[in-house]
């Protein structure tokens, strides 16, 4: 690992899963009898509005009180979701920052409710062993939780699948000035569980791979439209806050 990067990805990944059904745009999907894996992947390039040294400040944070990891895990965060440091979950991976991340409640038409939640990282690291060369790293922490609670007070949990969120954020230095510079990678998600069936019958391969494909290509392209905007914003703000707190030491 070389450069000054953002890689998402779990704790513990998983085996490399053999793609069997490549498209141009990067989804892909495997069926194999009752289980079904799909993903896609997507780049995503932000223009940062400061020097290439400027954008590594604000990637690693500039000085002990500036927690680039809290921020930027807030940065990214879907509206009306909730993000939660759990420092409890931190006893046993003190070089990691742990988050809960919760997606808003589905009202179900009056039936009840729906929540869905997963945990998040996020670390500083020294790119092998050196204490110059660092990258932060962040992403999924565990399968996601999902249940759905019933007017009638029931509660009852879905079955379990497991997600894998992928990615690389690296900074590189403007081709045209020296006072801009950029923020390249790509961000990738990965699904695997159960094949849905209605009424007990699986529903048809083919209806199968199209609804994964497209639910794929819309959520990383919406990923990837949203890490644009999120980043770019907040290193717009990081550097105005900046700005602000350095004509305050005059």
């Amino acid at each position: 690992m070389s450069g000054d990067r953002v890689a998402l990805h779990q704790a513990a990944p998983t085996k490399t899963v053999q793609r069997t059904d490549a498209v141009t745009e990067g989804e892909w999907i495997d069926i194999q009898g009752a289980r079904a894996k799909f993903g896609a992947r997507t780049p995503f390039r932000v223009s940062l509005g400061g020097a290439p040294d400027l954008a590594k400040q604000w990637l690693y944070g500039d000085g002990p009180k500036d927690n680039s990891v809290d921020r930027l895990v807030q940065a990214g965060k879907p509206a009306f979701s909730k993000i939660q440091r759990v420092k409890a979950l931190e006893s046993t991976a003190a070089d990691m920052q742990v988050y809960e991340f919760s997606l808003p409640t589905l009202d179900l038409m009056g039936l009840g409710k729906a929540t869905s939640s997963i945990n998040l990282f996020g670390a500083i690291r020294d790119v092998d062993g050196s204490e110059v060369d660092k990258y932060l790293d962040i992403g999924t922490f565990g399968n996601p939780r999902a249940s759905i609670q019933f007017a009638t007070g029931a509660e009852i949990t879905l079955p379990m699948f497991s997600l894998n969120v992928t990615g690389e954020l690296s900074i590189e230095g403007d081709a045209i000035s020296k006072r801009r510079s950029q923020a390249v990678g790509w961000v990738s998600i990965e699904v695997q569980g159960e094949v849905p069936s209605v009424a007990g019958i699986t529903l048809p391969e083919e209806v199968l791979r199209a609804a994964a494909k497209e639910a794929c290509r819309q959520t990383c392209a919406y990923a990837s439209r949203k890490l644009e905007v999120e980043l770019s914003q907040d290193f717009a703000s990081w550097r105005a806050e900046r700005v602000r707190r350095e004509r305050m030491r005059k």
